[in-house]
């Protein structure tokens, strides 16, 4: 029968659906991921920097992680970057000139808007030139090739 009764069309532990004799398919997501094949994951927080946070609390927080059902959608990654560049280092938010600045993203490097996000991350470079991003692939199925974007983009 080949490949083509048989490919990976749900990917990420989404359920396929078969139809019409195997020529179409409907996927079931599994719970944070989402797209016409499971192929996207949105997962993201922001810590306000004012505050204290051990490696026990940041796991717990990456473990516990959950998107709710009317927030699922398109991955701008490009829209977080300019959050992080214009909120999260302010001093009002604990924000201090004479650090390094870190910045982690989990993604499976399938943003909905590749261009934004590149350009996002230049600009945060060009704001913070101390800072260090690194961009952590997650799912079943990454996208390599963006989170070298992320990470060396300069």
């Amino acid at each position: 029968m080949g490949d083509y009764f048989n490919p990976i069309r749900c990917m990420s532990g989404g359920q396929c659906h078969l139809h019409s004799g195997g020529k179409e398919f409907t996927c079931t997501c599994a719970d944070g991921y989402l797209g016409d094949n499971c192929q996207r994951v949105q997962l993201c927080f922001v810590r306000n920097l004012s505050n204290k946070y051990d490696n026990f609390t940041i796991i717990d927080a990456v473990d516990n992680a959950s998107i709710p059902d009317d927030k699922r959608g398109a991955i701008f990654t490009g829209k977080a970057l300019a959050f992080v560049k214009d909120h999260s280092f302010a001093t009002t938010n604990g924000g201090r000139a004479d650090v390094d600045r870190y910045v982690i993203i989990l993604t499976d490097g399938m943003p909905s808007a590749p261009l934004d996000t590149a350009n996002q991350t230049k600009l945060l470079r060009l704001s913070y030139p101390n800072i260090r991003i690194k961009s952590i692939g997650s799912g079943e199925f990454v996208f390599h090739k963006e989170l070298w974007t992320l990470a060396l983009t300069l």
